[in-house]
Order: C-alpha cells, then structure tokens, then sequence
C-alpha cells in the first residue's frame, strides 16, 4: 500500500484476504499507526525508488497519492517495477470531470472550488485527472487496463435509490467524484 496512511485500507484487505500486508507513507506517525495494526510499514518516499527488490508484489494498492506527485510517471514506473509478472494494481484519484467540478468550469470557477471546506494550501493536488487521461498514463506504462470506473457521485437522492436497489453506489460513468482503476502489469 503506497501512501498507506494509517493502514486501514491495508489493514481491511489484510484481514479478508488472510495476506501480509505491507505499508509505505512519508508520515513516521502514519507508519507507527499502521504497524500497530499489523501491517508492515516502513517510511518511503513515493517519489524516490521505493525499499523493495523488482517483482516482489502481487498486488499494490495507490489510493488517492496520484495526485499529490510531482512525478507521477515516476510512480506509475514504480508500481510497474514492484509487480509480479501478471500482478495488478488498484489505483484511487479524484476526478477533475466530476459533475460538480463541470458545472464549476461553466460558472468560471476553479475545480479546487469543489472542496469548499479545504483552503488552496490544504489541497495539495499538483495532478489533476480525467478517466480517459488516467488509463492512457497507465496504458503508457505498459500495464493493460482491466477495469476503470468512477463512484460516488455525491447526488442524494440517486445514492438513496441505489440502496434501495441493492447498491451502495452508483456507477457514475465519467461524472463521479473518484477513480477507481485497476491495471494488471503485462
């Protein structure tokens, strides 16, 4: 888990999964969070090669770093370098063509304006990604794309009626808020 944060993701997928799970932030009180639960974590910089040998991994998990990189080939390159022959990647970023961020464009408004609550300085996106542009960067890199998909397109009433249907979320073709892809090195 690249920008493993406190390990709850890692933690989550480790304990259904039954698998070792390993942890990378830049944040030592994020490493210490995610050893305590369980997962070993050490402190990397994502934009610097990262402390494993090559094809070490099976699976690596990038949820929402992407876009925090100034070198985001870089990190694709590592993801890439770290996988297995026929080991995947999920992959997690915000959606520049959400259909707030759309509408925002239209009034001539910044994107950024989306997150009301977060100031220019606590953003902190340097990348900003559409579905199309990230499978292509992936793509890019030599990884075929299996799935590429955006969620959560925060409009009540439609999350309500998805429940009520069975699912949780709504599949939001290009207009949700996250991407979610998942890639298989080649």
């Amino acid at each position: 888990d690249i920008g493993c944060c406190n390990g709850i993701i890692s933690s989550i997928i480790g304990k259904s999964t039954k698998n070792e799970m390993y942890g990378l932030d830049i944040s030592p009180s994020n490493v210490r969070f995610s050893r305590k639960k369980g997962i070993k974590a050490k402190v990397a910089d994502a934009e610097k090669k990262l402390p494993f040998e090559d094809e070490t991994f099976d699976g690596v998990i990038s949820s929402s770093l992407i876009e925090h990189l100034f070198n985001h080939h870089f990190h694709v390159k590592e993801i890439f370098r770290l996988l297995k022959p026929n080991g995947y990647a999920v992959i997690v970023t915000d959606n520049d063509a959400y259909w707030v961020n759309r509408f925002l464009l239209l009034f001539g408004k910044n994107i950024l304006d989306s997150q009301p609550h977060k100031s220019l300085e606590e953003n902190q996106h340097i990348r900003f990604f559409t579905p199309g542009v990230f499978k292509k960067l992936f793509e890019n890199h030599g990884f075929m794309i299996e799935k590429c998909f955006t969620k959560y397109p925060q409009i009540p009433y439609l999350v309500r009626f998805s429940r009520k249907l069975g699912n949780p979320y709504i599949n939001a073709f290009n207009f949700g808020f996250t991407i979610f892809m998942k890639v298989r090195k080649i």
